[in-house]
Protein backbone atom coordinates (compact mmCIF):
# COMPACT_ATOMS: atom_id res chain seq x y z
CA UNK A 1 0.00 0.00 0.00
CA UNK A 2 2.84 2.40 0.81
CA UNK A 3 4.33 1.72 -2.62
CA UNK A 4 1.01 2.73 -4.16
CA UNK A 5 1.04 5.90 -2.09
CA UNK A 6 4.58 6.78 -3.17
CA UNK A 7 3.77 6.25 -6.85
CA UNK A 8 0.72 8.51 -6.68
CA UNK A 9 2.59 11.13 -4.66
CA UNK A 10 5.42 11.24 -7.21
CA UNK A 11 2.88 12.23 -9.87
CA UNK A 12 1.58 15.08 -7.68
CA UNK A 13 4.72 16.44 -5.99
CA UNK A 14 3.54 19.97 -5.24
CA UNK A 15 0.38 19.01 -3.40
CA UNK A 16 -0.64 17.66 -0.02
CA UNK A 17 -1.97 14.20 -0.82
CA UNK A 18 -5.18 13.12 0.92
CA UNK A 19 -4.93 9.33 0.58
CA UNK A 20 -8.21 7.50 1.22
CA UNK A 21 -8.02 4.57 3.62
CA UNK A 22 -11.47 3.35 4.61
CA UNK A 23 -13.30 6.17 6.38
CA UNK A 24 -10.23 8.38 6.62
CA UNK A 25 -7.90 10.45 4.47
CA UNK A 26 -4.35 9.76 5.54
CA UNK A 27 -1.22 11.83 4.96
CA UNK A 28 2.34 10.54 5.20
CA UNK A 29 5.94 11.76 5.35
CA UNK A 30 6.38 15.52 4.74
CA UNK A 31 2.68 15.93 3.94
CA UNK A 32 1.85 14.59 7.39
CA UNK A 33 4.27 17.00 9.05
CA UNK A 34 2.78 19.94 7.15
CA UNK A 35 -0.85 18.92 7.67
CA UNK A 36 -0.46 18.20 11.37
CA UNK A 37 1.14 21.60 11.89
CA UNK A 38 -1.28 23.64 9.77
CA UNK A 39 -4.43 21.79 10.84
CA UNK A 40 -3.38 21.24 14.45
CA UNK A 41 -4.10 17.51 14.34
CA UNK A 42 -2.24 14.66 16.00
CA UNK A 43 0.91 13.38 14.32
CA UNK A 44 1.61 9.67 14.68
CA UNK A 45 3.79 7.08 12.94
CA UNK A 46 3.13 4.10 10.71
CA UNK A 47 5.21 1.14 9.59
CA UNK A 48 6.34 1.96 6.06
CA UNK A 49 8.43 -1.14 5.40
CA UNK A 50 11.94 -2.26 6.19
CA UNK A 51 11.35 -1.78 9.88
CA UNK A 52 11.05 1.99 9.37
CA UNK A 53 8.24 4.18 10.61
CA UNK A 54 7.07 7.31 8.80
CA UNK A 55 5.11 10.35 10.04
CA UNK A 56 1.35 9.99 9.56
CA UNK A 57 -1.82 11.90 10.37
CA UNK A 58 -5.42 11.54 9.27
CA UNK A 59 -8.89 13.08 9.19
CA UNK A 60 -12.39 11.55 8.87
CA UNK A 61 -13.56 11.71 5.25
CA UNK A 62 -16.94 13.23 6.14
CA UNK A 63 -15.32 16.41 7.47
CA UNK A 64 -12.57 16.63 4.84
CA UNK A 65 -14.00 19.79 3.23
CA UNK A 66 -13.30 21.78 6.38
CA UNK A 67 -9.67 20.71 6.51
CA UNK A 68 -9.15 21.11 2.77
CA UNK A 69 -10.47 24.67 2.97
CA UNK A 70 -8.05 25.47 5.78
CA UNK A 71 -5.08 24.22 3.80
CA UNK A 72 -6.12 25.95 0.59
CA UNK A 73 -6.67 29.23 2.43
CA UNK A 74 -3.03 28.98 3.52
CA UNK A 75 -1.90 28.62 -0.09
CA UNK A 76 -1.53 24.83 -0.31
CA UNK A 77 -2.83 22.58 -3.08
CA UNK A 78 -4.64 19.42 -2.03
CA UNK A 79 -4.79 16.28 -4.18
CA UNK A 80 -7.67 14.00 -3.25
CA UNK A 81 -6.95 10.32 -3.82
CA UNK A 82 -10.01 8.06 -3.63
CA UNK A 83 -10.60 4.32 -3.56
CA UNK A 84 -11.88 3.39 -7.02
CA UNK A 85 -13.36 0.04 -6.01
CA UNK A 86 -15.08 -1.56 -3.05
CA UNK A 87 -12.36 -2.82 -0.68
CA UNK A 88 -14.51 -5.86 0.12
CA UNK A 89 -14.55 -6.88 -3.55
CA UNK A 90 -10.93 -6.07 -4.34
CA UNK A 91 -8.92 -9.23 -4.99
CA UNK A 92 -5.59 -7.49 -4.40
CA UNK A 93 -4.63 -3.96 -3.44
CA UNK A 94 -7.54 -1.52 -3.69
CA UNK A 95 -7.25 0.67 -6.78
CA UNK A 96 -6.76 4.35 -5.97
CA UNK A 97 -6.17 7.49 -7.99
CA UNK A 98 -6.46 11.27 -7.89
CA UNK A 99 -10.02 12.45 -8.52
CA UNK A 100 -9.54 16.15 -7.82
CA UNK A 101 -6.86 18.73 -7.09
CA UNK A 102 -8.15 21.66 -5.05
CA UNK A 103 -6.31 24.97 -5.31
CA UNK A 104 -7.05 28.52 -4.10
CA UNK A 105 -8.60 29.44 -7.46
CA UNK A 106 -10.73 26.30 -7.86
CA UNK A 107 -12.22 25.79 -4.42
CA UNK A 108 -16.02 25.64 -4.54
CA UNK A 109 -16.91 25.08 -0.89
CA UNK A 110 -19.23 28.02 -0.16
CA UNK A 111 -18.55 27.75 3.57
CA UNK A 112 -14.92 28.70 3.00
CA UNK A 113 -15.64 31.74 0.84
CA UNK A 114 -16.86 35.21 1.71
CA UNK A 115 -20.06 35.58 -0.33
CA UNK A 116 -19.32 39.28 -0.83
CA UNK A 117 -16.03 38.59 -2.61
CA UNK A 118 -15.15 37.01 -5.94
CA UNK A 119 -12.70 34.13 -5.98
CA UNK A 120 -10.84 34.56 -9.25
CA UNK A 121 -8.62 32.05 -10.98
CA UNK A 122 -6.46 34.07 -13.37
CA UNK A 123 -4.82 32.65 -16.49
CA UNK A 124 -1.94 34.33 -18.30
CA UNK A 125 -0.66 33.33 -21.73
CA UNK A 126 2.10 35.06 -23.66
CA UNK A 127 2.21 34.69 -27.44
CA UNK A 128 4.86 36.71 -29.28
CA UNK A 129 4.28 40.28 -28.07
CA UNK A 130 0.77 39.75 -26.76
CA UNK A 131 -0.28 38.94 -23.20
CA UNK A 132 -3.60 37.13 -22.97
CA UNK A 133 -5.33 37.36 -19.60
CA UNK A 134 -8.48 35.56 -18.50
CA UNK A 135 -10.09 35.29 -15.11
CA UNK A 136 -12.84 33.02 -13.91
CA UNK A 137 -14.93 32.87 -10.75
CA UNK A 138 -16.16 29.28 -10.67
CA UNK A 139 -18.67 29.94 -7.90
CA UNK A 140 -20.27 32.97 -9.56
CA UNK A 141 -19.96 31.63 -13.11
CA UNK A 142 -18.09 34.74 -14.29
CA UNK A 143 -15.62 34.66 -17.17
CA UNK A 144 -13.73 37.66 -18.54
CA UNK A 145 -10.73 37.91 -20.85
CA UNK A 146 -8.58 40.46 -22.62
CA UNK A 147 -5.21 40.85 -24.34
CA UNK A 148 -2.55 43.54 -24.14
CA UNK A 149 0.50 44.27 -26.29
CA UNK A 150 3.91 44.62 -24.67
CA UNK A 151 7.41 45.58 -25.87
CA UNK A 152 9.83 43.98 -23.39
CA UNK A 153 10.00 41.78 -20.29
CA UNK A 154 9.89 44.73 -17.91
CA UNK A 155 6.70 46.04 -19.51
CA UNK A 156 5.18 42.55 -19.53
CA UNK A 157 5.77 42.19 -15.79
CA UNK A 158 4.26 45.62 -15.13
CA UNK A 159 1.14 44.77 -17.17
CA UNK A 160 0.66 41.49 -15.31
CA UNK A 161 1.18 43.20 -11.93
CA UNK A 162 -1.42 45.86 -12.80
CA UNK A 163 -3.96 43.20 -13.78
CA UNK A 164 -3.31 41.29 -10.55
CA UNK A 165 -3.84 44.48 -8.54
CA UNK A 166 -7.19 45.08 -10.30
CA UNK A 167 -8.48 41.51 -10.22
CA UNK A 168 -7.00 40.28 -6.91
CA UNK A 169 -6.98 36.60 -7.97
CA UNK A 170 -6.51 33.70 -5.55
CA UNK A 171 -4.35 31.80 -8.01
CA UNK A 172 -2.62 32.28 -11.35
CA UNK A 173 -2.06 29.59 -13.94
CA UNK A 174 0.39 29.90 -16.82
CA UNK A 175 1.67 27.65 -19.57
CA UNK A 176 4.61 29.46 -21.08
CA UNK A 177 8.34 29.19 -20.41
CA UNK A 178 8.42 32.98 -20.58
CA UNK A 179 7.41 33.04 -16.90
CA UNK A 180 10.49 31.05 -15.96
CA UNK A 181 12.91 32.52 -18.51
CA UNK A 182 12.06 36.11 -17.61
CA UNK A 183 12.10 35.26 -13.89
CA UNK A 184 8.52 36.53 -13.57
CA UNK A 185 7.18 33.66 -11.46
CA UNK A 186 9.32 34.28 -8.33
CA UNK A 187 8.77 38.04 -8.61
CA UNK A 188 4.99 37.61 -8.56
CA UNK A 189 5.13 35.06 -5.75
CA UNK A 190 7.21 37.44 -3.66
CA UNK A 191 5.23 40.60 -4.45
CA UNK A 192 1.71 39.21 -4.14
CA UNK A 193 2.05 35.98 -2.15
CA UNK A 194 0.03 34.16 -4.81
CA UNK A 195 -0.09 30.53 -5.83
CA UNK A 196 1.25 30.18 -9.38
CA UNK A 197 0.58 26.92 -11.18
CA UNK A 198 2.16 25.81 -14.44
CA UNK A 199 -0.17 23.80 -16.67
CA UNK A 200 0.33 21.80 -19.85
CA UNK A 201 0.42 23.84 -23.05
CA UNK A 202 -1.62 22.85 -26.11
CA UNK A 203 -1.84 24.34 -29.57
CA UNK A 204 -4.33 27.04 -30.50
CA UNK A 205 -6.83 24.72 -32.22
CA UNK A 206 -6.94 22.47 -29.17
CA UNK A 207 -7.80 25.43 -26.96
CA UNK A 208 -10.56 26.50 -29.36
CA UNK A 209 -11.98 22.99 -29.19
CA UNK A 210 -11.89 22.99 -25.38
CA UNK A 211 -13.55 26.41 -25.10
CA UNK A 212 -16.31 25.62 -27.59
CA UNK A 213 -17.09 22.33 -25.87
CA UNK A 214 -17.05 23.62 -22.29
CA UNK A 215 -18.84 26.92 -22.91
CA UNK A 216 -21.03 25.72 -25.79
CA UNK A 217 -20.08 28.67 -27.99
CA UNK A 218 -18.21 29.38 -31.22
CA UNK A 219 -15.32 31.43 -29.83
CA UNK A 220 -13.79 32.19 -33.24
CA UNK A 221 -17.04 33.63 -34.55
CA UNK A 222 -16.90 36.49 -32.06
CA UNK A 223 -13.21 36.74 -31.18
CA UNK A 224 -11.22 35.35 -34.12
CA UNK A 225 -8.60 38.11 -33.84
CA UNK A 226 -8.10 37.69 -30.08
CA UNK A 227 -5.48 34.95 -30.23
CA UNK A 228 -3.80 35.84 -26.93
CA UNK A 229 -7.08 36.02 -25.05
CA UNK A 230 -8.19 32.66 -26.47
CA UNK A 231 -4.91 31.03 -25.44
CA UNK A 232 -5.30 32.25 -21.88
CA UNK A 233 -8.97 31.27 -21.69
CA UNK A 234 -8.22 27.83 -23.08
CA UNK A 235 -5.63 27.25 -20.37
Amino acid sequence: MMQQYVEIKEKNPNTILFFRLGDFYEMFFDDALTASRELEIVLTKRDCGGGEKCPMCGIPHHVADVYISKLVSKGYKVAICEQLEDPKKAKKLVKRDIVQVVTPGTIIDSASLDSSDNNYLMSVSIDKNIIGISYVDINAGLIKFTEINYKNNEEALKIIENEIAKIAPSEIIFNDNFFNEANIKPKLETSFGLVLTEVEKYDFNKYVEIINKKLEIDILKEYKNKTGAILSLGS
